[in-house]
């Protein structure tokens, strides 16, 4: 039988796939692609003995992505949620 928490994930995606279509979903992957660009740009270009500013622009480019990378994340569990689901019960 499937429990409560195989639903609850498979709904949660579901709702973040939604979200990531709608228009404050796509603002947000575009601004993090956005800023993931920009931060790999100013890297390309800062002294590779400054540590701290390699380090930052890192930073500034892994995070965008991370947050994009959570999402993708929640959907595709959602989505193995869903199937698994349809599997023990039919249709959901």
């Amino acid at each position: 039988m499937v429990d409560d928490v195989v639903r609850e994930i498979a709904d949660l995606g579901a709702d973040f796939e939604e979200f990531k279509r709608g228009n404050m979903g796509s603002y947000l992957m575009q601004c993090a692609e956005r800023d993931e660009i920009t931060a790999l740009r100013k890297l390309a270009d800062v002294d590779s003995d400054d540590k701290d500013a390699v380090y930052k622009l890192q930073l500034e480019a892994k995070i965008p992505k991370r947050v994009v990378q959570w999402i993708e994340d929640i959907i595709n569990k959602g989505k193995t949620a869903k199937f698994q689901v349809e599997q023990e019960v039919g249709e959901y």
